[in-house]
């Protein structure tokens, strides 16, 4: 179809002609049908006009000469045909040929010159469209887009070709679309637009912000619409620009309102053209009472009518100017200002003005003179600060010194200024990170507290120290050096390891008390049946013998058990009056007999003792451990001291010794010459099985149980001793100030064992021992009841009414304590015979209540002879 066109246009003349020649060739044939053949008039003289139309618009007023020709031809055909018809007609016709020829012709040249002048006119038109730098769309009267141009393109980056026919929409964000068609379609009824800021869809997704202007082309009637241009400015970049600057007016105004300083900016004639509130803050006053006055009258001060006006040296060319002033309020009041000038410019860079600002510095200058007072008063401070006190220079040389720091080390103080710090360390110490180099270290943690470091002075005595030191900074945050303080710990060193002694000594004795316990419980089953198995057993049968022998271990193992419960203080003791010379001079036979022959016992004894409240059998087997102890330190010979003497112990020795308390107690010292022990070994002497003597020469228990006789005392133990020096043990146990009289114990009967049919009720939880106990009982005459623990004991008494003659029962049992059960059993039946036992004898098992209540304790292991004598014994009572 295109081609064509082409051939059409190419040879669009030729192609007139022929249509012409044709029809005027048709008209010829038709004149000469009708004169000639048919003989009749012109019958298709219409047909005529068609070729004088058609030339008349193709060629204008030269289509009258077809109009001639036509007329002229039909003239002569009328002449030659000599047919009658009406001459008049023909010459009519033909000049209406020639008539309407020439005005077609003449109306098509007019029609032409003003079809060319509109094309000229579309043509600039468009020239002028497509060669504006502003985008321009000129839409249709249906709102589709008929022409637009390159500005478009490069605005958009849409093509020609992919936009001509569309609407609008292909412009549009789909965000808010329909607002914006609908904000378009509201104005579009206007003759002209108003200038709207609408955003335009970029092909690559991005948005632009266009201002578009638009006109509607009326037809000549000016009503209606025949096109609509559509004129826009890209204003993205000035609505950023916009934006920002309002952003930066804004973070200015922030910035003005916030400062800390005041701020205000005068003009040449000092008027005040703005200020902050910092500003009118200070000068007490709001800032519209400001705006618009003149600088001095406003907040005025010394400068203000001399030659050191701030605006005056701004304006002779000054370019800053900063001084302290005073500014005087106009309430009269005065405050104390730094001022900072500078010119201010328009952006021409003329001056116009000064901007100042204003700081109060009224605190800082009373700040000043405090600090200046707060140095003195803290160098006063540190030359007469206790403890020791250090300053360095960030290369940790020594530039401070206290008296105190002088005093311990035994230096003047030109010795050490100026040294590096370390010098006065231990050596092997590592000092570097906190007081030489950089001090970096120090820096990045901040304040270091408790370092514990070592200082040696003149003479080269160690001295334990606490340091807390930290970083000093200037106000640019450069360290400047360090300062450290620190505190002599001898004493709190010696008093931590006397502490962790006596806590770890804790906490073995209470493990010593448990195993005990558990022991216990086994060696009273072992007892048991081993009493079984020899009541059977002929005393002429071997077995007999080995029977005997493992009652012999299983009582030595009893005994350690024993052993245990005094290092833990879990043993019952009889605690009496007690005169402690007596029982060393009892003991002194016995003692020299234990030491030998090539040592001596040497006894230095106070006259007048205060007596001790105490077991006699404990206190006999602590100076029997402490002296056999003393003994073997000297495995060649040498000399044992005994010494008693009264002491009053204080708050300062307390303060050594954390475990001590005030008050008045006796002093047992026990001292050899021997080897001595240095500090590793004191640490764990009182530990169970410990021992520094061969395998198989000593069990590690003797100075273990010392320990716990002390303990339950109430006393406590000293160990001074070095290597090659010998030691000496010192045991502190409180006075009484009377004495107090102890019931004897009576003697139980043993002839008579076996029962009568006595009902018993036996609470114990451990299987084996409340077997073995009903066993030994039901076998003997009673009648037993047994339960494992309080709920079971609580059911068969109920269900019996309480009718039982004795109740048997272990102090500790899961689901409750037997002192409290039994309690309530008597409470239920006045009178019922208690006997209770356990393996524990301290508060763990109530003893104190025990004692209290009366209650009968037999105390694990026992033996069947012993269970039934405790129970014979109760039965006897009233």
């Amino acid at each position: 179809m295109h081609a064509i066109k082409n051939i059409l246009k190419r040879y669009r003349s030729g192609i007139r002609l022929a249509v012409i020649a044709f029809l005027i060739l048709l008209c010829v044939v038709l004149v000469y049908y009708s004169h000639f053949i048919i003989h009749k008039g012109i019958v298709f003289t219409h047909f005529f006009y068609l070729p004088i139309v058609l030339a008349a618009y193709w060629w204008g007023k030269k289509a009258v000469w077809i109009s001639l020709f036509l007329g002229v031809l039909l003239l002569i055909s009328y002449f030659f045909s000599a047919l009658n018809i009406s001459l008049i007609n023909n010459i009519i016709r033909a000049g209406m040929f020639i008539t309407v020829g020439l005005v077609t012709g003449i109306l098509r040249e007019q029609s032409i010159k003003i079809e060319q002048r509109l094309r000229e006119t579309g043509d600039y038109l468009n020239s002028l469209i497509r060669r504006a730098s502003s985008p321009i769309i000129v839409l249709n009267k249906q709102g589709r887009i008929t022409l637009f141009n390159p500005a478009i393109e490069h605005l958009t980056g849409y093509s020609e070709d992919k936009i001509l026919g569309k609407s609008l929409e292909v412009f549009i964000p789909e965000e808010g679309q329909k607002e914006i068609l609908q904000k378009i379609n509201n104005i579009a009824g206007d003759p002209e637009w108003d200038a709207i800021e609408l955003p335009i869809r970029r092909k690559d997704g991005r948005t632009a912000v266009c201002l578009w202007n638009s006109a509607t082309i009326y037809e000549t009637d000016g009503k209606s619409p025949i096109a609509t241009i559509i004129q826009g400015q890209d204003i993205t970049g000035h609505k950023k620009a916009e934006e920002m600057l309002k952003r930066s007016h804004f973070e200015l105004a922030q910035i003005l309102e916030t400062a800390a300083d005041g701020i205000w900016i005068i003009d040449r004639d000092y008027k005040v053209i703005r200020t902050n509130d910092t500003l009118a803050q200070m000068a007490e006053l709001h800032k519209k009472e400001i705006l618009g006055k003149k600088c001095f009258d406003v907040f005025g001060g010394e400068l203000c009518f001399t030659k050191n006006c701030p605006l005056v040296m701004i304006l002779s060319g000054k370019n800053f100017v900063e001084c302290e002033t005073e500014k005087k309020r106009t309430s009269g009041s005065r405050v104390m200002c730094m001022l900072t000038s500078r010119p201010y410019r328009n952006p021409d860079g003329e001056l116009i003005g000064i901007i100042e600002d204003l700081r109060d510095i009224s605190e800082l200058k009373q700040l000043n003179g405090e600090l200046e007072a707060a140095k003195i008063y803290a160098e006063n401070i540190i030359s007469n600060f206790l403890d020791t006190l250090i300053v360095t220079n960030p290369d940790g040389t020594i530039s401070t010194i206290n008296q105190a720091t002088l005093d311990l080390l035994e230096y003047r103080e030109e010795e050490l200024i100026g040294k590096p710090v370390g010098t006065i360390f231990a050596k092997g110490e590592e000092v570097k990170p906190f007081f030489t180099g950089t001090l970096e270290e120090l820096a990045n943690r901040g304040v270091l507290r408790n370092y514990e470091l070592t200082y040696v002075t003149r003479s080269g005595r160690r001295i334990p120290m606490s340091f807390n030191a930290s970083v000093m900074r200037n106000e640019n945050g450069e360290i400047l050096g360090l300062v450290a303080g620190a505190k002599d710990i001898s004493k709190l060193k010696k008093t931590e390891a006397q502490l962790r002694q006596s806590q770890k000594m804790e906490a073995i004795g209470q493990l010593a008390g448990g195993v005990a316990h558990d022991f216990n419980n086994m060696l009273t089953v072992i007892l048991g049946y081993i009493d079984f198995s020899m009541t059977v057993t002929n005393e002429d049968n071997a077995a007999y013998q080995y029977l005997n022998e493992i009652l012999k271990a299983a009582k030595r193992a009893a005994n350690l058990t024993n052993q245990l419960l005094l290092f833990s203080r879990r043993q019952p003791m009889k605690m009496i009056p007690l005169d402690i010379n007596s029982v060393i001079l009892d003991m002194t036979k016995m003692l020299n007999r234990l030491i030998g022959e090539d040592i001596s016992l040497k006894t230095t004894l106070e006259p007048e003792l205060r007596n001790i409240k105490a077991d006699i059998g404990n206190i006999e087997q602590l100076i029997i451990n402490l002296t056999v102890n003393a003994r073997d330190a000297m495995p060649d010979g040498g000399e044992i001291c005994i010494r008693t003497k009264n002491v009053l112990v204080d708050k300062e020795y307390c303060r050594t010794y954390k475990y001590a308390r005030p008050g008045k107690f006796i002093c047992l010292s026990i001292r050899d010459f021997g080897v001595g022990m240095d500090h590793t070994i004191i640490e764990r002497i009182f530990e169970p099985f410990f021992t520094t003597k061969g395998i198989g020469k000593g069990t590690g228990m003797g100075l273990s149980v010392v320990y716990g006789i002390v303990k339950k005392h109430d006393g406590w133990i000293n160990v001074e001793s070095s290597q090659g020096k010998g030691a000496d043990f010192k045991v502190y146990l409180p006075v009484i100030s009377r004495k107090i009289e102890e019931k004897e114990e009576k003697t139980v009967s043993l002839k008579v064992l076996k029962g009568r049919g006595e009902r018993i009720l036996l609470v114990e939880d451990n299987d084996d021992i409340r077997n073995l106990s009903i066993k030994v009982l039901s076998g003997n005459g009673y009648k037993v009841f047994a339960a494992a623990n309080v709920r079971e004991a609580m059911d068969i008494f109920d269900k019996r009414d309480g009718d039982f003659d004795l109740i048997f029962c272990d102090v500790i049992l899961p689901d409750g304590r037997g002192p409290k059960l039994v309690d309530k059993f008597v409470a239920a039946r006045p009178g019922l015979r208690i006997l209770l036992t356990s393996g524990y004898s301290d508060q763990k098992s109530d003893w104190q209540t025990i004692r209290e209540r009366g209650y009968i304790f037999l105390q694990k292991p026992y033996s069947l002879s012993d269970l039934l004598k405790a129970v014979k014994e109760i039965l006897k009572q009233n």
